[in-house]
């Protein structure tokens, strides 16, 4: 991919977001052209980076869309890889799209599966960063609200881990709110 042209790309995209429907076409990319995912995923990535009302299209085009469960599936990809500051504008894109109603079914059961055990990989990690570490529990939360099988993998596990960062007296004060937070909506929801 070169930067440059996927740069120009994004601005062409803003030029034309004035036209109805602009990420409903961008959407049908992923399904027409399903080995350019990896590339597409950047165009979505910078338009959230950007936010305003462009973001809040992206995010309810992808809910409504086919092409948006593409999108979701490379969204995954990227967090799982881990590299740079990538995952977290992804980790934010994904969750963007679950808090929105009607959102249950734009992850598969074993994305769902993959994305909790990633999450209960990188939350110990990115403890002493607030910041990330906020993008992987605001995601968690948004994924146990919408999805059944988010609940129930590896709950005891995901449990512990929350509850050990929270009591962790080192731990920043927002990390720990944040941990609270996540085994309120958790504890909610499995009654």
């Amino acid at each position: 991919m070169r930067y440059s042209s996927w740069s120009s790309w994004v601005r062409m995209l803003f030029f034309l977001s004035d036209f109805p429907d602009v990420m409903v076409a961008y959407l049908d990319l992923f399904v027409a052209l399903p080995n350019r995912a990896d590339d597409l995923v950047e165009v979505a990535l910078r338009v959230h980076a950007w936010s305003g009302e462009r973001r809040a299209e992206l995010l309810g085009a992808a809910v409504r869309h086919r092409g948006g469960q593409v999108l979701c599936e490379v969204l995954l990809q990227v967090i799982n890889r881990g590299l740079d500051e990538r995952p977290l504008r992804a980790l934010k894109v994904l969750a963007g799209c679950l808090a929105i109603g009607g959102s249950e079914s734009l992850l598969y059961t074993n994305d769902i599966r993959v994305l909790v055990e990633i999450l209960l990989r990188e939350l110990p990690v990115h403890a002493k960063n607030a910041t990330a570490f906020a993008c992987h529990a605001d995601c968690y939360k948004a994924l146990v609200r919408r999805c059944e099988a988010a609940r129930t993998h590896r709950r005891d596990e995901i449990v512990q881990v929350l509850e050990d960062l929270r009591d962790y007296e080192s731990c920043d004060p927002k990390v720990r709110q944040h941990c609270s937070e996540a085994l309120a909506v958790l504890a909610s929801l499995c009654r």
